[in-house]
């Protein structure tokens, strides 16, 4: 069907489950060889990184701009964060007082940004879990 790396990631599945099978090890290198022919072995080509890579830098600080705002204007609730969060809401706080502070930003470079960023991004992710998964109007429901 031409679906090589799904074959060679549940060849990998199996060949965990059960290493003794040699149909396993010829799957991987049957799946291996075949996304090779089709795509390239990876020491075939060679990355550089020389010559103006600014124009890439300028995009990642605009993302970052860009990801300030939407976190400054999105109207969520805190009261319904702090509900599906519990505990690690007074973490999201403190990592949102964090970004806000300049000196530490500008004193340590990109990479403290960065980290906050996507701590923030990780907690909203599990927001966003957490009220698909089991809704508040769910819980209330259940607590009657």
């Amino acid at each position: 069907m031409g679906n090589f790396e799904f074959a060679l990631v549940f060849f990998h599945r199996g060949h965990k489950l059960r290493p003794e099978l040699q149909e396993l090890r010829l799957g991987i290198q049957k799946a291996q060889e075949a996304i090779e022919n089709s795509v390239g072995s990876p020491s075939s080509v060679k990355l550089e990184n020389i010559g103006d890579l600014s124009f890439f830098h300028g995009k990642d600080e605009g993302k970052k701009e860009q990801e300030l705002q939407s976190k400054k204007e999105s109207p969520k609730s805190k009261k319904t964060e702090r509900e599906l969060l519990g505990e690690l809401f007074t973490d999201k706080e403190y990592l949102e007082k964090l970004l806000e502070d300049k000196d530490l930003i500008s004193r340590n470079g990109n990479k403290v940004d960065d980290l906050i960023l996507s701590g923030i991004n990780y907690l909203d992710t599990r927001i966003e879990f957490w009220r698909q998964h089991k809704p508040i109007y769910a819980w209330k429901r259940g607590h009657k």
